[in-house]
Order: C-alpha cells, then sequence, then structure tokens
C-alpha cells in the first residue's frame, strides 16, 4: 500500500555527493544508539510506492549535528 493511499505524510532530504550528483530520498528514520545518531534513508522512494511490494535500496549514515537545519552525514566506516 502507498503512503498517498494511506494519507500519511513523508519527509524528503537531498543528498548531495562530492562527485556533484544528487538524491532525493525519503527519510526512514533517525535513530540513536550508544550515544551517536544514525538516519536511515530510502533512495527512489515517493508518496505512489507500494512500500510491501516495491524493491527499495536503503542507505545508513551518521547523522552529526544538533537539528535538522545544521547536520552533516557520514559514511560509515566500520560494522561495530
Amino acid at each position: 500500500m502507498s503512503c498517498k493511499e494511506l494519507n500519511c505524510e513523508l519527509d524528503f532530504i537531498t543528498l548531495d555527493f562530492e562527485d556533484g550528483a544528487s538524491e532525493e530520498c525519503l527519510v526512514a528514520g533517525l535513530y540513536e544508539i550508544e550515544g551517536k545518531k544514525y538516519l536511515s534513508v530510502v533512495v527512489g522512494a515517493n508518496e505512489d510506492t507500494d512500500f510491501e511490494n516495491d524493491e527499495l535500496e536503503g542507505y545508513l549514515y551518521q547523522f552529526v549535528g544538533e537539528n535538522d537545519e545544521e547536520f552533516e552525514l557520514l559514511d560509515i566506516e566500520s560494522d561495530e
């Protein structure tokens, strides 16, 4: 079922990469684990995405910052 069908709101973020490319992603969640914050995003999702049946690709980044206005996303270097 899509978010549009469920009448829910989605938050999106545009990721800008070092090579100049950018990608709009759905914010799936912001988590805090052992004092560090992590942001999960889903690439290519929109209001019409069928979250039960569509194949989706997601990423997890370390979130560094105090608020959603000024922050940095860092690649996670280790499984720990």
